[in-house]
């Protein structure tokens, strides 16, 4: 992995000038190639199945009472995110996706740039703002390339210079900021591990942001790291541990795969303080009851000083050999609608011997009150059972045309 290379930087090394911020003219191409691009992805097929999902598949189970509904209501949420975008349903369907989060300036960019590789041609932008920053997968490739998958579902290869150029850099320039167009980014490289994506997502709150703003950071990078399978979370060494925030956003994610923490930048520490923070970091997530992985010292400028690299190695290898990923769309798909199943079966065969225990009674009833009311009782369970069984037909066209409509895509 291109993690094993020292990816120091010296600081007076000199940058060469980007075209797309230097040249305003390429910079106009390359803004007017993106929003000009026409997709080719049959969005009319997403559509319905984001329908059936959100719209359709829990209503049809009528006044069921689902066991555990508000998980099963998550779990379709993530899968319809899953689905969001055809383009990266296909890219992504076979890889687990490792969320990587954290505060506003944790290093979360920097940390991945140190997976990429310090000769990589494409770098991730790094200090981007969550208003301008873009979802960023990286993965294995043949070999190194970069490309945009634009909110109308086209693709776009990019150089480095155009991946740079996306970040906030670019609005700073111009004026005008590409995220809006953009659904996401894939960064591909030889050197990283197979079947395993990583997300790069903005941090959760920007430390000068207004009230309003702090919700809509926090808002977006929930969004994106929702319908992750498992967490890698960034701490800033000098913040001393997970704070409040941090443990409240990781539980709202509603992660049960093992979580990796990372204290980072310890580089700006003594040893001796980095092991009191790494430790304390510890003791605060077991306290909050998270499920740990490792909690590990880490520097991007220096990854080999510390074990934190021996940690996202196993780590990777971890998640990669897991069968827990929510990516298998179908699987999760069958899953959940497997659960609903069991649950009519159970409701059919409560409402079924309740019925045939009034029938018995019926035919014992010595008066014609009691048997007046227990006629009547007997009418209204299978009227229940009536609208049971035709509340699971429905339930089942509607599964059946989620996978129809996922083919199509």
């Amino acid at each position: 992995m291109a993690l094993n290379k020292n990816v120091f930087k010296a600081e007076n090394v000199v940058q060469q000038t980007n075209p797309y911020l230097a040249d305003p003219k390429k910079g106009i191409e390359l803004v007017s190639h993106i929003i000009s691009a026409e997709s080719k992805d049959n969005v009319r097929a997403y559509f319905q199945v984001d329908r059936l999902i959100d719209k359709e598949l829990l209503s049809s189970t009528g006044a069921l009472k689902l066991d555990g509904e508000l998980e099963l209501s998550v779990r379709l949420m993530a899968l319809s995110e899953r689905l969001s975008v055809p383009a990266k349903y296909r890219l992504l369907k076979r890889c687990t996706i490792i969320g990587v989060g954290g505060k506003f300036s944790s290093g979360k960019s920097a940390f991945l740039n140190t997976l990429i590789g310090s000769d990589a041609n494409i770098q991730l932008p790094e200090e981007q703002t969550p208003s301008t920053a873009v979802p960023t997968y990286i993965l294995h490739g043949s070999q190194e390339n970069a490309y945009a998958y634009t909110v109308k579902g086209s693709q776009i290869l990019l150089d480095g210079d155009a991946v740079e150029a996306i970040s906030h850099a670019f609005q700073k320039e111009y004026g005008l900021g590409l995220a809006q167009y953009l659904s996401f980014l894939t960064v591909t490289t030889p050197d990283f591990i197979e079947n395993v994506a990583l997300l790069d997502t903005p941090g959760y709150n920007k430390p000068d942001s207004s009230l309003i703003e702090s919700y809509s950071d926090e808002t977006k990078a929930y969004s994106q790291l929702r319908s992750i399978d498992f967490l890698i979370w960034l701490i800033d060494v000098t913040n001393g541990t997970l704070t409040v925030d941090d443990i409240a956003f990781i539980r709202r994610l509603g992660i049960s795969s093992k979580i990796l923490l990372l204290v980072n930048k310890c580089d700006l520490k003594t040893p001796e303080a980095v092991a009191q923070v790494v430790h304390r970091t510890k003791a605060d997530a077991e306290k909050a009851g998270l499920p740990l992985f490792a909690v590990a010292p880490y520097s991007s400028r220096d990854p080999l000083r510390y074990n934190g690299k021996q940690e996202i190695k196993k780590f990777l290898q971890y998640a990669q050999r897991s069968d827990s990923r929510v990516e298998d769309v179908d699987k999760s798909l069958n899953e959940i609608s497997g659960l609903i199943i069991q649950t009519f079966e159970r409701k059919k065969e409560v409402l079924s011997t309740t019925r045939k225990t009034i029938g018995s009674a019926v035919l014992r009833a010595d008066n014609a009150l009691s048997l007046k009311g227990m006629v009547a009782q007997y009418g209204q369970l299978s009227a229940e059972l009536s609208i049971l069984a035709q509340n699971k037909r429905n339930f089942q066209r509607i599964v059946k045309n989620i996978h129809g409509a996922m083919k199509k895509l």
